[in-house]
């Protein structure tokens, strides 16, 4: 059985900022391509605290799920663009 990816804030906010920041890879449609997200995937491994490695499907999947949540992207893009 595979292990659950457990997601910390700071790997959310991590994914949520390199999205942000790569935002003109989704092209006009505004969607990633497969191997964007396994770019995504090895950008966050540095930024791992527990589970399992994240890889390019678990990313895309928690990106559709935090993305429906706009006070969260709006939280970390805010914080981080004022720095």
């Amino acid at each position: 059985m595979t292990e659950k990816a457990v997601w910390t804030d700071k790997e959310k906010d991590v994914l949520v900022q390199y999205l942000f920041d790569h935002k003109s890879e989704a092209g006009d449609g505004g969607n990633f391509t497969t191997s964007f997200w396994t770019v995504v995937a090895a950008h966050l491994h540095p930024h791992l605290v527990k589970g399992s490695i994240k890889t390019s499907t678990v990313c895309k999947s928690k990106w559709t799920n935090v993305s429906r949540y706009p006070p969260f992207v709006e939280r970390t893009t805010t914080a981080t663009c004022s720095s």
